[in-house]
């Protein structure tokens, strides 16, 4: 059977990193695990898998934190998803246009509640975990000096 969100922690170091409460952290991740868990549990029973999402760019001084790509059911790839930090809390926004009336559209997005919570608790899980994939991989000496705050790395994370 598949890992507990107590197995996918052990894997990370249990100390508390710079800059981040680590408890909040540690719940937050865990919180985002059983419900992406539960998410796929009620998608599967309605037709749609997140199969692979894929972290494409992070960025640290701006609202924009990341760009990700998703694959649902091994079937269709959705591009240039982003990570946006919000006043309250992280979000997913879907790939977009600007129309001739100067209005944004999304190319493609989610039609039901189900379908969107699914999406963002897969995109967001897969962001944490490379985050802090990141910061475990990183020299301690490092950790405070990144040069330009971008990453070109693609990690990707296993949703099915």
């Amino acid at each position: 059977m598949g890992e507990t969100p107590e197995d996918i922690l052990s894997r990370y170091p249990q100390e508390k990193p710079v800059c981040l409460n680590y408890k909040t952290v540690r719940e937050d991740i865990l919180a985002l695990i059983s419900e992406n868990r539960e998410l796929k549990r009620q998608a599967s029973e309605n037709g749609i898998l997140i199969t692979d999402v894929r972290i494409r760019r992070t960025y640290q001084e701006t609202r924009l934190k990341a760009l990700a790509s998703v694959t649902v059911n091994n079937d269709l790839a959705v591009h240039d998803i982003k990570v946006i930090e919000g006043p309250e809390r992280l979000f997913v926004a879907m790939p977009s246009r600007k129309d001739d009336a100067g209005v944004f559209r999304d190319i493609a997005h989610p039609i039901t509640q189900q379908a969107r919570a699914l999406l963002e608790s897969a995109v967001l899980t897969a962001y944490h975990e490379y985050l802090s994939e990141k910061e475990n991989s990183m020299p301690a000496s490092l950790q405070n000096n990144e040069e330009d705050g971008t990453d070109d790395k693609t990690i990707t994370a296993e949703m099915a």
